[in-house]
């Protein structure tokens, strides 16, 4: 097992051009492609992306899962949480293990609005 550990800086750059709720654009997708990521999507507890030609995945952090609990409230209620603000998290990726994430763009392409 060849763990490598990735640090995720998301900035209010980030936060302001995500779209919560949108596995595949929220501000830590954003985040990740900004920093040369591809393929990025962020739910169910596991954050997947491209990396080096291949596509692997981590578990989030706790700081990353309150901040995405926070960020995905205005999906459901309409206001944005006032104390959202950048942060920094680790993500543990297992190089060894890769993730099929042909369903990536499926659900992209349903999230987002036409």
């Amino acid at each position: 097992m060849h763990m490598q550990t990735f640090r995720i800086g998301v900035n209010q750059q980030d936060i302001d051009h995500g779209t919560p709720g949108t596995a595949g654009d929220c501000a830590i997708a954003v985040a990740m492609r900004r920093l040369g990521f591809g393929s990025v999507s962020v739910g169910n507890g596991v954050i997947t992306f491209e990396h080096e030609g291949r596509h692997v995945g981590g578990k989030w952090s706790r700081r990353a899962i309150r901040f995405i609990h926070k960020y995905d409230k205005p999906r459901h209620f309409g206001v944005i949480d006032p104390t959202l603000e950048p942060f920094v998290f680790e993500l543990r990726v297992d190089m060894d293990r890769m993730f099929d994430i042909s369903w990536v763009a499926k659900i992209s392409a349903v999230a987002v609005p036409v």
